[in-house]
């Protein structure tokens, strides 16, 4: 769907002058609207201004993951003394699974129990643990995290290479001009305008959006890191053309 406007420059005859006319165009899907900026002064024709945006996956490099474990007992001291227990087991079984160091902030313990005075009232004691592993052990830090107590998985995330990711950027923007070359070409001919000449580009940077996965289809043969949401790249050019 395109989303056009369309201002026409006032004319002087009697002084001889021409303002420029000036078209506005907003793209939408994958493309987005742009509001109308100053004209050109070096275009004596027609001024077109152009907001693409362009968006593409990148291939998952490794996924980032979030645990959380917790541990009760009747005190507090006993919920942080099983929380230790099992955090110390959990730290042996990542440790042939994981993509440099695990990051584990300091516990937190409460005490959990309903309104019922005569009810059991026991001291609960969480903390996280995140990481990386590489797309190989996707499936292993899943089933690790379903079949151990007091263990759960809060999250598990694509990321993508840095220079690929780079690379991809770069082929999305290269894509993008392109865009905006075929709409300016294309507008240029309606309006009898054989010649297009890009005046100006206005880049807002690209955004890089870690998809989590969903885990909760579980599958007989496992998780399927191929199955995974992968890393997107997005890109946003303003462009001005000027058709003569």
């Amino acid at each position: 769907m395109q989303r056009c406007g369309l201002a026409m420059g006032h004319q002087l005859i009697g002084l001889g002058l021409i303002w420029p006319l000036v078209v506005v165009v907003g793209v939408s899907s994958p493309a987005s609207a742009l509001a109308a900026t100053p004209l050109t002064a070096s275009c004596s024709g027609t001024v077109l201004q152009l907001s693409i945006q362009e968006q593409d996956l990148s291939a998952v490099d490794r996924f980032r993951f979030s645990l959380v474990v917790s541990g009760e007992g009747a005190t507090e001291s006993a919920a942080l003394q099983q929380l230790n227990q099992r955090l110390g087991e959990l730290r042996g079984d990542l440790k042939p699974l994981l993509r440099g160091q695990l990051t584990v902030p300091a516990p937190r313990s409460h005490q959990r129990g309903g309104t019922n005075p005569n009810a059991e009232r026991l001291f609960v004691a969480n903390t996280t643990l995140s990481g990386e592993v590489v797309r190989e052990h996707y499936d292993a830090l899943i089933q690790l995290a379903g079949r151990r107590p007091g263990v759960r998985l809060q999250g598990m995330t694509a990321l993508a290479d840095a220079r690929d990711e780079l690379n991809q950027e770069q082929v999305v923007v290269k894509r993008a001009l392109q865009r905006g070359l075929q709409e300016a070409q294309w507008i240029g001919r309606s309006i009898g305008r054989s010649r297009v000449s890009l005046q100006h580009i206005d880049r807002r940077g690209a955004i890089r959006r870690p998809l989590q996965a969903r885990l909760a289809d579980h599958k007989s043969m496992g998780f399927d890191p191929n199955e995974a949401p992968k890393p997107r790249v997005s890109v946003h050019l303003q462009l001005t053309y000027c058709l003569s």
